[in-house]
C-alpha cells in the first residue's frame, strides 16, 4: 500500500478517536436492548481480555468480542492488537463507521500497518465503494496474494453496479483460496447480474460442498433456480434455507414468490406473510402486501378472534356455493388458530361432503401455532363445505385465538330464506358467512366493520340456529361506513353468522368474534 494513498483516509483527530474508541460502548443490534450486553468489569489482564475477545470472535459472538477489546482498550488505548480485533467485530456487526475509525486508530500509530490497510479496504468497500476501490487497489499492488482483499475489492466493484470487473475480483480470490465459502458465493452473485446462470450455479454448488450447513448458499441457488424457470428446485432450496435458519426472512419471500410463480397461491400467502412477519420495516413490504392483495381477489375478508373455547376441540365452517366463483373467482380460505396457554393443537381440514380428511397441520408443538390453507374451487367448480377442526393433542384446557382470513359465501340457501324477513340483498353482494360451534353455552359478541377505503358499505349481522333453523335476528343499527356490534346467546351446537350490504354493494370488511 502506498503510504501518501492511505494518509488520506487517516483521520487527522487520531487520538480522539482512540480515546472514543476505549470509551464508547458497543451499539446494540437491531431489535436489541442497550442493557442486553453488560459492560465488562476489567479484572482480567490486558492479554486475558484479548484472548477472550479472540474466543468470542471465533465463536462469532461479536458482540462479546466488542466488550472483551473495549476492556483491553481501557487498559491500554493504543494496544494495536486490542484495536484490531475490535475493528473486525464491529465490522462483522456491521457498525462500519465503528470499524473505520478503529482501523483509522490502528493507521494513526502505525501508518504502514498491514491489517490495519487491509481493514480500511474492506470497510471502505461498503461506506465508499469508490473509495474502497482505490485502496483495495493500491493495497493489492503490495500484496497480489491476499484473496480476503481481492474480494473486498469485488464487493466495493459490485457496489459500483461494475459486476464484470467484481466478477475478476472474485475469480482471483478463489483461484487464491479456493476453499473459501464466501468467495464462492460472492463469485455466484457477480455471475447472476452477468446472466451467466450455469457459472453461478456451479459456484453456489462449490460453497454447499463446503459448508453444507449454511443457509446462504442454498439461498443463492435458489434464487439461480427461480431465475432460470426451474421452479420446482427452487422450493426445494429455499426450503432448505428456512430449515438451516427458521429466522431466515429472505427463505420464506423466496417460497411466497416462487410458489406465486407456480399458481399455489394458497401456499404463497402463508410464505408472504411470513416475510412480513419476519421483516415489518423491509422497503418491499408495500409490494409484498399487494401480491398478497392480489391472491385475494375482491370479495369479503374476514378476520375472526374468537375466546371462550375450553375444551378438546372446536369447528369452524367455510362454504363455497358456485354463485361466489360467478362473483368473484377463485377464492382462498385460511386458519390460525394461537393457543393462549400451552395447549399442543392440531388443525385438520375436513370436507363435509364425505368426511375425509383433506389435510393437518400439526407442527408446531405445545404453544405454538398452527395455520393451514384450502382452495374454495378446483376446475372452475366450487367444491362444497370444508370444516376445520382443532384438536387439544395433550387435552390441556385453555382458550384460544382463531383467525379466520378469506372470502366466504354468496347466495347460502339458508341466508336467503332467513333474509326473506328483512329483504334480500342485491345480487352483487357477497355476504360474509361462517359457522361457530360453541362447546358450552356462553354469549358470544360479533362485531363487521368496514375495512379502510369501503365505507360505502352498509352493513347488517345476522344468526341462524343451523339445527332449528331459528333466525336470532338482525342487526343494523348504524348507518353507511360504521361498524355493526351484536351480542348473542348460543346454546347449540352449530350457528350461522351472515354480514352482508343491506345497499347490495361489495367490499371488504373485517370481521371478529368472542366468546364471553
Amino acid at each position: 500500500m502506498k503510504r501518501s494513498t492511505l494518509l488520506t483516509f487517516v483521520s487527522i483527530a487520531a487520538a480522539l478517536i482512540i480515546a472514543f474508541i476505549s470509551t464508547v460502548g458497543v451499539s446494540p443490534a437491531v431489535g436489541q436492548s442497550p442493557a442486553a450486553t453488560p459492560s465488562p468489569t476489567p479484572q482480567l489482564s490486558l492479554e486475558e481480555w484479548i484472548q477472550r475477545g479472540q474466543e468470542a470472535f471465533s465463536a462469532e459472538d461479536f458482540h462479546a468480542a466488542v466488550d472483551a477489546y473495549q476492556a483491553a482498550l481501557q487498559q491500554a488505548p493504543d494496544n494495536i492488537e486490542a484495536l484490531l480485533g475490535l475493528g473486525d467485530a464491529f465490522f462483522n456487526l456491521e457498525e462500519y463507521e465503528q470499524a473505520k475509525a478503529t482501523y483509522e486508530a490502528v493507521l494513526a500509530l502505525d501508518p504502514e500497518n498491514v491489517a490495519g490497510q487491509a481493514g480500511m479496504c474492506r470497510v471502505m468497500a461498503w461506506l465508499e465503494p469508490d473509495t474502497g476501490v482505490t485502496l483495495c487497489t493500491s493495497f493489492l499492488d503490495a500484496h497480489p496474494q491476499d484473496a480476503g482483499r481481492w474480494l473486498s475489492l469485488g464487493i466495493a466493484y459490485m457496489n459500483q453496479s461494475d459486476y464484470q470487473h467484481a466478477a475478476e475480483a472474485f475469480e482471483t480470490a478463489v483461484q487464491l483460496d479456493p476453499g473459501d465459502y464466501w468467495g464462492h458465493l460472492d463469485l455466484a452473485e457477480a455471475y447472476i447480474k452477468l446472466d451467466r446462470f450455469e457459472d453461478a450455479l456451479a459456484e453456489a454448488a462449490e460453497a454447499i460442498q463446503i459448508d453444507p450447513d449454511r443457509a446462504e448458499a442454498y439461498f443463492s441457488r435458489g434464487k439461480i433456480y427461480s431465475l432460470t424457470n426451474q421452479l420446482s428446485k427452487a422450493v426445494t432450496d429455499y426450503q432448505k434455507v428456512v430449515n438451516l435458519d427458521p429466522f431466515n426472512a429472505e427463505g420464506y419471500l423466496g417460497l411466497g414468490a416462487t410458489f406465486y410463480d407456480m399458481g399455489d397461491f394458497g401456499t404463497a400467502i402463508g410464505y408472504l406473510e411470513k416475510f412480513l412477519a419476519l421483516s415489518p420495516d423491509d422497503p418491499r413490504k408495500t409490494d409484498v402486501q399487494s401480491l398478497i392483495s392480489d391472491i385475494i381477489p375482491a370479495g369479503t375478508y374476514i378476520r375472526s378472534n374468537e375466546k371462550g373455547i375450553s375444551d378438546e376441540m372446536m369447528y369452524v365452517f367455510i362454504v363455497a356455493p358456485k354463485s361466489l366463483y360467478e362473483v368473484a373467482g377463485d377464492q382462498f380460505a385460511r386458519i390460525t388458530v394461537f393457543p393462549q396457554t400451552n395447549q399442543d393443537i392440531m388443525i385438520q381440514t375436513i370436507d363435509e361432503s364425505n368426511g375425509q380428511v383433506v389435510s393437518e397441520m400439526d407442527e408446531a408443538g405445545p404453544g405454538g401455532e398452527e395455520t393451514v390453507f384450502i382452495s374454495l374451487h378446483q376446475d372452475d367448480k366450487a367444491i362444497g363445505m370444508f370444516s376445520f377442526k382443532v384438536t387439544n393433542k395433550d387435552n390441556v384446557k385453555g382458550d384460544y385465538q382463531v383467525v379466520l382470513n378469506g372470502t366466504s359465501a354468496i347466495g347460502f340457501e339458508l341466508f336467503d330464506e332467513a333474509w326473506e324477513i328483512y329483504g334480500k340483498p342485491g345480487e352483487n353482494t357477497i355476504p360474509a358467512f361462517f359457522a361457530l360451534s360453541p362447546l358450552q353455552p356462553q354469549d358470544f359478541t360479533f362485531v363487521a366493520t368496514p375495512a379502510d377505503g369501503n365505507e360505502h358499505l352498509d352493513l347488517a349481522i345476522l344468526v341462524v340456529n343451523a339445527n332449528t333453523g331459528e333466525n336470532l335476528g338482525m342487526v343494523n343499527d348504524t348507518g353507511v361506513g360504521e361498524g355493526e356490534s351484536a351480542r348473542y346467546p348460543l346454546v347449540d351446537n352449530l350457528y350461522y353468522i351472515f354480514v352482508a350490504d343491506l345497499n347490495g354493494q361489495t367490499g371488504d370488511i373485517l370481521f371478529t368474534y368472542q366468546g364471553q
